[in-house]
């Protein structure tokens, strides 16, 4: 599993209905990146050893998402069943993806991740990362948020006349709290 997925996210928001269920399945990815960019945190291990950066990797999306290197040793690097790995530098897949099995040559992730075809010439780097449990509430929550935004009047003042309208995308602080803790200011 990526970050999180489209059960959990329902689960816990208490969502019964199959409504937003392809509107939850968008914002996913969406938000997962919000929360990498806007917390300037990639949650990748930095002492760790385990990573490849390779530019021979193909990425493909059949029956079960995989990643393949005839040239590298994914194995030999560390990487194993379980794992989530984050992809950095693809052109398509950027993100976090969570190993379900692997072999020398090829690593086939969790049946809810999904990759894009791509055969990349240039580098990608693949890494270990941790992510905090507080993640997979943050993203359900701004997507819970997103889906009940109302967009009109947020405040108005009468002496003075004044108004200011919500677009509906401010996300409120404490949700923004939840991964606080986990902000970076340098990178």
């Amino acid at each position: 599993m990526a970050v999180t997925n489209l059960n959990s996210v329902k689960e816990i928001l208490g969502i019964t209905t199959n409504k937003d269920d392809a509107a939850i399945a968008k914002l996913i990815p969406s938000v997962t990146n919000y929360m990498f960019k806007g917390f300037n945190n990639s949650f990748e291990i930095l002492t760790s050893r385990v990573f490849i950066e390779s530019s021979s990797l193909v990425f493909t999306n059949s029956t079960a998402p995989k990643i393949s290197d005839t040239r590298a040793n994914f194995l030999l690097c560390g990487f194993a069943i379980g794992q989530n790995i984050r992809i950095k530098g693809s052109a398509l897949n950027d993100g976090v993806y969570e190993i379900k099995s692997i072999t020398t040559t090829e690593i086939t992730l969790s049946s809810d991740d999904e990759l894009r075809n791509e055969f990349a010439t240039y580098s990608i780097k693949i890494t270990l990362v941790t992510i905090p449990r507080e993640a997979e509430l943050f993203i359900a929550k701004v997507i819970g948020h997103q889906l009940k935004a109302e967009k009109g009047l947020k405040s108005q003042r009468l002496g003075d006349w004044s108004a200011t309208y919500s677009d509906g995308e401010d996300i409120p602080n404490a949700i923004m709290a939840i991964m606080e803790p986990y902000r970076r200011v340098y990178d």
